[in-house]
This record gives structure tokens, C-alpha cells and sequence, in this order.
């Protein structure tokens, strides 16, 4: 995978070939029923569906998900079955393999 990284100003852009990818992180949430956007390429305000090209986020059911969007502009998104709660630390990854095209979220 094909990657750059630099910084504007105090923000990290990172720049990414997305044929294959992992999105990681640590979380803890404070609250619950909210949506908490973890790791996030697009413009902050809009709907994640738009724009998002990916995104590990939690959403208001508070339940993980990851979004990827192909070259076409299809957005896939797939949802976790865990549901979060506050005051809990959790490791979430959102994988896509574009070998066998399967989006896989981990908890």
C-alpha cells in the first residue's frame, strides 16, 4: 500500500492508496448514544456517508462500525454486534481485504 503522511499545521494528513487497509484504535467513551467519530478521511460536519472514503466511528446505537468507500463512490458500511459501553476501554479495527473484497470490523 502506497502511503504519505505529513503535517498541516498542528493536523496529521495522512494520504492513502486504498486497495487494502486496517483502521485501528484504543477507545474510551465517556457517554453512550452519541456518535463518535474514532478515525475519520472526509470533511468533519457532513454525514459519514458522504465524502467519508473511510471511517471507524461508533454510532448513536452504540455499536462499532467501519465505512469504506470505493473508486465507483458505493459506500459499504459494516456494522459490529457488540454494543459499547461508556467508562470502558476497548480496541476496535476495521479491515478491508480488496484480494477477496470482505470488510471485517474486530472488538
Amino acid at each position: 500500500m502506497k502511503k504519505i503522511a505529513f503535517f498541516h499545521g498542528a493536523a496529521l494528513i495522512v494520504l492513502l492508496d486504498l486497495d487494502s487497509f486496517t483502521l485501528e484504535a484504543w477507545i474510551y467513551r465517556h457517554s453512550s448514544d452519541t456518535l463518535d467519530m474514532i478515525i475519520h478521511k472526509g470533511t468533519w460536519g457532513e454525514h459519514p456517508r458522504v465524502n467519508a472514503n473511510y471511517a471507524l466511528m461508533v454510532r448513536p446505537n452504540n455499536l462499532p462500525s467501519v465505512l469504506w468507500e470505493a473508486a465507483n463512490s458505493v459506500n459499504y458500511e459494516l456494522h459490529g454486534t457488540t454494543a459499547l459501553l461508556p467508562h470502558t476501554w476497548y480496541h476496535l479495527a476495521g479491515v478491508y481485504n480488496s484480494e477477496n473484497q470482505l470488510l471485517e470490523i474486530y472488538v
